[in-house]
């Protein structure tokens, strides 16, 4: 039994990763990291990341199934001016690696895209959510 769950961590620690990659993610060369935060625990992680044609996607990753859904809203950054957030619920769905549940939804077509500005990503939809950013 001991070994059981000793394998089972290695496993899920394998599936995480360093800063909540899995190991098929670090393998894959379509997506790169625009900008990333994992928690301290690592059991939670969100990215901002395109692919080689260009796409970015927003994604959240999670340890366990703490919840259903969740919001990730986007806003221009704009000197001197409060720009107003778009948000979309994203469901969370089991990735089959675990007990890891992952939500990600692509920018464009979802979010004004339009102008090169820096973006604030939220992640959670809250004031206090984690936030990230990017430039088209």
């Amino acid at each position: 039994m001991k070994t059981t769950a000793i394998i089972a961590t290695a496993a899920a620690a394998a599936v995480l990763g360093p800063m909540g990659i899995t190991s098929a993610t670090a393998a894959s060369a379509s997506w790169e990291p625009l900008d990333q935060y994992a928690s301290e625990s690592g059991d939670s992680y969100y990215v901002v990341e395109r692919n080689d044609d260009g796409r970015i996607r927003f994604r959240v990753r999670i340890a366990a199934d703490y919840y259903d859904s969740t919001k990730i809203c986007v806003r221009k950054i704009k000197p001197g001016k409060k720009t107003k957030w778009v948000c979309h619920t994203v469901r969370m769905k089991p990735t089959g690696d675990f007990d890891i549940h992952q939500g990600k939804i692509r920018w464009q077509g979802n979010y004004p895209s339009k102008g090169s500005a820096e973006r604030k990503v939220r992640f959670g939809g809250t004031p206090g959510a984690v936030k990230l950013h990017f430039t088209p």
